[in-house]
């Protein structure tokens, strides 16, 4: 069972307000340092015109192992 997709969904369908970051790419969050969006949500598929890369939800990680691969430790 993927348990971080499975709480931000709950926390969606009841409309509790969240942070932000999860629906930035960020699965993991740490300190301002060493937390990044998780490179498995990358979008490659959506670039923004001004060269930006973009991420998908953290709702839609696929793998829990996958979950701190945002951090730099």
């Amino acid at each position: 069972m993927l348990i971080l997709p499975v709480r931000l969904q709950f926390l969606r369908e009841l409309e509790v307000p969240y942070c932000a970051l999860y629906d930035m790419g960020y699965t993991s969050l740490g300190g301002m340092t060493d937390t990044h969006p998780n490179p498995m949500l990358l979008d490659k598929d959506s670039t923004a015109e001004d060269g930006e890369v973009r991420f998908r939800p953290a709702y839609e990680l696929v793998e829990d192992e996958q979950e701190r691969l945002g951090r730099d430790r």
